[in-house]
């Protein structure tokens, strides 16, 4: 049986101190396997990046902490290992591309050594000189234009496009097993999008490395991911194989959030926004986190937590009435309520 690169059992995160706790993420759980992407979606808040932020002990503790469940890299439980250790894997064994590249890089540090730094940390046999030359092939594999000009810049000097760019050399610097690319297309403008994201596959097929794909944009996941983790309020509000769940979405709120996306074949009419807003951590609603939204909302909702169970054999829901949702594989809940 094949061991997942991460896996992520029952994750939950809180902050604040103990009894005065607001969760960020509650009960949390999916795994990737090597060389897969796995696409996590959902709207701003919803705990798709506090969720890897903690696994990777990169939150800041207090106030963050992990109240409850296991986080597995390759069989070995992060969660549970000292600090150290933890930072001894991340930046080789698992390389992060953060949301906003800017604020990634050192402004005084010029691109190659901040790259050729990523190399050293991890691998005292290896010298400046050579870090830097294997920069420059990063830089290289990585679409930069003649890098070894580019390498004595700064951050300041570079275009969104490029820092991020080389924020994923950065973060494949080490051929890692798994690759975390957090909102890797934010702000860019189109064109630059699809650039990034071929330097993703590349870089991807170039380490081998399994690769979890965090995004607000359905397009992105459906181009991207094989897999897909639909989350909201911190919890998981369906998963399972990716054109499956964009196709025939089980939950209202994979549903909403297809209706409400555009597409080139689109017309106004045909974008529903979903009404209202995604809870705040410290008005967290009772029952289903959605069923305020919900245009399918029973009265069981508002009461009770659905659990999340599966449907199928490679597929996970979390709704009460999700024998009814799955039939004929269409959304067909009873006794839809107008929002």
């Amino acid at each position: 049986m094949v061991v997942p690169t991460l896996s992520i059992k029952d994750l939950t995160v809180s902050f604040g101190k103990p009894g005065r706790e607001l969760l960020a993420v509650n009960g949390v759980t999916y795994d990737v396997q090597p060389g897969e992407t796995l696409g996590v979606v959902g709207e701003s808040g919803s705990g798709k990046s506090v969720t890897l932020l903690a696994a990777l002990g990169l939150l800041p503790s207090p106030p963050a902490r992990i109240s409850r469940g296991s986080v597995e890299f390759q069989g070995r439980d992060l969660a549970r290992m000292d600090a150290k250790k933890v930072r001894q894997i991340r930046g080789k064994d698992v390389g992060f591309i953060f949301q906003e590249p800017l604020t990634s890089l050192n402004p005084v540090m010029t691109i190659g050594d901040q790259i050729a730094e990523a190399i050293v940390v991890h691998d005292q046999n290896i010298g400046w000189q050579k870090a830097r030359a294997r920069a420059v092939e990063l830089m290289s594999l990585v679409g930069m234009p003649d890098p070894e000009r580019l390498a004595k810049q700064y951050p300041h000097e570079f275009s969104g496009g490029m820092r991020q760019r080389i924020v994923i050399a950065i973060a494949i610097a080490n051929n890692p097993k798994l690759l975390i690319a957090d909102e890797p297309t934010t702000a860019l403008d189109v064109t630059v999008q699809a650039q990034i994201l071929d330097v993703i596959r590349e870089a991807q097929e170039k380490t081998g490395a399994a690769t979890i794909l965090v995004s607000h944009d359905l397009g992105v996941i459906a181009q991207m991911a094989s897999k897909i983790v639909v989350m909201y309020a911190g919890r998981v509000m369906e998963a399972g194989d990716a054109e499956d769940v964009l196709e025939n979405p089980l939950h209202p709120y994979t549903a909403a959030l297809i209706e409400c996306a555009p597409t080139m074949e689109s017309e106004l009419k045909d974008i529903h926004p979903i009404p209202g807003q995604s809870p705040s951590l410290m008005e967290m609603p009772s029952g289903c986190p959605f069923h305020p939204r919900c245009r399918y909302r029973q009265d069981v909702c508002a009461s009770r937590v659905p659990a999340y169970r599966a449907i199928g054999s490679d597929r996970h829901v979390a709704c009460h009435f999700v024998e009814e949702t799955a039939e004929g594989g269409r959304l067909v809940v009873p006794a839809a309520i107008d929002a």
